[in-house]
């Protein structure tokens, strides 16, 4: 799961995106890696389809790929 939470949950790009709080989801990832209580597999999945559903339909609207635009700037 790190290979896509580190592609679609990248705190600079939640940023520049402007959707979500980066903090409030840089703190799930770092609790959930760290295991022992905190479990949110459920929240970080929902976000990194989102962010996936994004990626692809906004790739076909727009007509650019955001994660390849952020990757640039």
């Amino acid at each position: 799961m790190r290979f896509l939470v580190d592609r679609y949950l990248d705190p600079a790009h939640l940023k520049k995106q402007g959707i979500f709080h980066p903090k409030v989801v840089e703190d799930l990832v770092s609790q959930h890696m760290m295991g022992g209580r905190y479990n949110h597999w459920w929240k970080l999945w929902l976000l990194i389809v989102l962010q996936m559903w994004l990626e692809h339909w906004v790739d076909i609207i727009v007509g650019t790929n955001i994660y390849e635009a952020s990757a640039c700037s």
